[in-house]
């Protein structure tokens, strides 16, 4: 039971965490390859830890970045929802792969974050660069093999030696 909070309460932490990295503010020509943080960090929950909902807190954190983004309320949810559940759906596929090979099976999922971003945008009538929408994958992929590895051993089980 103690195990379970940890992790509820470590998945919490790590999504905030995430909302406020997208937050912070970048010069421009550094936040056009600012990683997408909550996308990665929910990979990283859907993929390695079934017992927390990952798509409950996708939505929940999508609603409060569309909030704090001044986007139309459910983008960033559907979004997020979306690449939960492709994550949940592929873990088992997931456990055959390196984190290489994984880390390769992540992008088309996060560049359909990007797509579903940039779809409602249009549907809504905001305009946005090419540049802009599509260049955070690049950071994002380079950097899911350090998070996910700092993740790893910030979730281990401690021993008591």
């Amino acid at each position: 039971m103690r195990r379970q909070r940890s992790v509820q309460f470590s998945f919490v932490l790590s999504l905030v965490l995430a909302l406020l990295l997208q937050l912070i503010a970048l010069p421009d020509w550094l936040g056009v390859v600012r990683p997408y943080w909550l996308p990665m960090i929910l990979s990283y929950w859907a993929l390695c830890e079934p017992r927390v909902s990952s798509l409950v807190g996708g939505f929940i954190v999508g609603l409060a970045a569309d909030v704090v983004f001044g986007t139309v309320l459910g983008q960033h949810a559907l979004a997020l929802v979306v690449v939960a559940y492709l994550v949940s759906r592929l873990r088992g596929v997931f456990v055959l792969f390196e984190l290489w090979q994984a880390t390769l099976v992540l992008v088309p999922i996060w560049a359909l974050y990007t797509f579903l971003l940039f779809w409602i945008d249009g549907l809504t009538g905001h305009q946005a660069s090419a540049q802009l929408r599509w260049m955070p994958i690049i950071p994002t992929t380079l950097l899911w093999p350090l998070v996910y590895g700092l993740m790893v051993r910030w979730l281990r089980p401690r021993r008591d030696d």
